[in-house]
């Protein structure tokens, strides 16, 4: 159950810096500078932004905004699937069968660790496919954002969970490695160095 705690807390932490980090990267615009020689000031991003949106036909402007905005939706709705299959793995002790599989194949720790890491992700990817073809595939292919067609992005999707799968467990070995010497408080370590990040 520890591991399965760890993982929901990592992912509810990696879902507020989402929002945090959109929004930092994501200002609302300023106000335009008032005209000078070019070479007399600093490029202003925004005003540049705003000059190229000028030019933009109005209805290209409005399926951009519509994009756009839609993404801060995104960002919650992705949440909500996330924070559904953390509770189907709670209610159904799908993370404790996980757990007594990987200890039942083998008695190394790391081991067991690769193995429930590469079983989670597995089964998580299965269980939000389908919202991730809406929002990978459907959505960018309404907008115009994506020429692939379905076998070439299912491809794409396939390296991603296979790259997920090895890089996942061999962050995760050291991490519950040091979950197991922490004990018990491992969360307060964990929290604090949130917080220190």
């Amino acid at each position: 159950m520890t591991t399965f705690r760890l993982l929901l807390v990592l992912t509810v932490l990696s879902a507020l810096f989402a929002v945090v980090s959109h929004a930092q990267n994501n200002p609302a615009p300023a106000a335009s500078v008032a005209s000078a020689p070019a070479a007399a000031q600093p490029l202003d991003v925004n005003a540049a932004v705003d000059f190229y949106l000028a030019k933009m036909p109005a209805s290209e402007r409005s399926r951009s905004n519509a994009y756009f905005e839609g993404g801060y939706w995104l960002l919650l709705w992705d949440f909500v699937v996330i924070a559904f299959v953390m509770w189907l793995f709670l209610r159904f002790r799908w993370s404790t069968r996980l757990r007594d599989l990987a200890e039942r194949i083998t008695r190394f720790k790391p081991l067991q660790t690769a193995i429930y890491w590469a079983l989670f992700i597995a089964i998580l990817t299965v269980i939000t496919f389908p919202w991730t073809v809406y929002e990978s595939y459907f959505r960018e292919h309404q907008y115009n954002l994506l020429n692939q067609t379905f076998g070439s992005w299912f491809r794409d999707q396939a390296v991603s969970l296979a790259v997920s799968v090895v890089l996942g467990a061999v962050l995760m070995i050291p991490l519950f490695g040091l979950v197991r010497k922490l004990g018990k408080n491992w969360w307060v370590w964990g929290a604090a160095l949130m917080i220190v990040f």
